[in-house]
């Protein structure tokens, strides 16, 4: 269609304007941005779904996880009439009850490695761990500190004797040196790049020794199995490591002896020919008749039973590891709990 405008002198002709054209556009511009709209809220509820079902899973590994925790406290329950403590027991290591337990959608297993320190990777015991086997920080004399020490690590007498002391002052009530050289308290922490103050309190987790002067993660990776912050502060002889067994003051003949008598015959730990302390007063007699012992072993025997050395727990460690059925996603919980089953920490990754 064409529209003539007339003037003086002249004729001019234009196009008229299309409005359905602008329509068009209009609605090209709206269809484009609803779908640009869509695929937004379609990749947030993609995302969405994503996470809730992996949070789903996750709560469902838990609840696994938890399992095997409550499974663990079970065959805990199963020795509560004993009076002692021992690597025969059903908690100890136990793979009927505690390895590859289906649980719906996923297994788990009670577990930790046997391996002590960073040395390397151990064999994986299916049970739990008692924390009386171990050196309580809380509770562990200078001297017994010093010897753990100076057996778990490659170092000197007074650098040994410098971290005991250091450990001492961490938790006691003052900010007295314990010793005068090598030891530290608020006014050494204080002179820190990144300052703080020395705690003057019991330590709640073994991670803590990484504040104390000198203990860097090689250290601490090398006697975090020997360490507890649990239990009664006494040394279970019937489970008891090697380490553990000089720290708390026995020579190495007599902690390999002790050793040897778990075993028994067959010379395997957790058999039914093993060697049990069941109280404290059989321990001298039953290893005076397993091994020769001089006038010194006994008096040094007499002395470890007397301040350190126990023959039941207080306190155990379940590792519970909750594993779904595609094999890939996993879940876990670590416990420490009384000899009633009582819950007295809780990590979960």
């Amino acid at each position: 269609m064409i529209i003539s405008t007339n003037s003086p002198g002249r004729s001019v002709s234009r196009p008229a304007v299309n409005s359905g054209g602008s329509i068009l556009i209009t609605a090209l511009w709206s269809v484009l941005l609803l779908s640009a709209f869509a695929v937004i809220i379609g990749a947030q509820a993609r995302y969405e779904a994503t996470l809730v079902k992996r949070l789903d899973r996750k709560t469902q590994l838990r609840f696994i996880a938890e399992a095997g925790v409550m499974t663990a406290i079970g065959q805990l329950e199963k020795e509560s009439g004993n009076s002692y403590h021992c690597l025969t027991d059903s908690w100890s290591d136990n793979e009927k009850y505690l390895k590859g337990i289906d649980a719906g959608e996923g297994v788990f297993d009670v577990c930790y490695d046997a391996a002590y320190g960073a040395s390397g990777v151990g064999q994986t015991v299916y049970g739990l761990v008692d924390e009386e086997r171990k050196i309580n920080i809380n509770t562990a004399d200078k001297s017994v500190l010093r010897r753990l020490l100076r057996g778990a690590l490659d170092i000197g007498e007074d650098k040994a004797q410098g971290i005991a002391a250091s450990i001492e002052d961490w938790r006691d009530a003052d900010e007295e040196l314990s010793v005068p050289v090598g030891s530290a308290e608020s006014m050494y922490y204080h002179g820190l790049v990144d300052p703080y103050a020395s705690k003057n309190a019991a330590f709640d987790l073994e991670e803590e020794l990484l504040l104390v002067r000198d203990v860097d993660r090689e250290i601490f990776e090398n006697i975090r199995g020997y360490i507890t912050v649990y239990g009664s502060g006494m040394v279970n002889i019937n489970t008891a490591p090697r380490q553990v067994l000089l720290a708390v003051g026995l020579d190495g003949r007599m902690a390999d002896g002790i050793l040897s008598f778990r075993k028994g015959k067959d010379g395997m730990t957790g058999t039914p020919d093993d060697g049990i302390f069941e109280s404290t007063a059989v321990i001298l007699p039953k290893m005076s008749q397993y091994m020769k012992m001089s006038p010194s072993d006994v008096s040094r025997v007499s002395a470890a039973v007397e301040r350190y050395i126990t023959v039941g727990s207080t306190a155990f460690r379940i590792r519970s590891v909750a594993t779904a059925k595609n094999g890939k996603d996993k879940f876990t919980a670590v416990s420490v709990v009384d000899k009633e089953g009582k819950v007295l920490c809780w990590q979960e990754s």
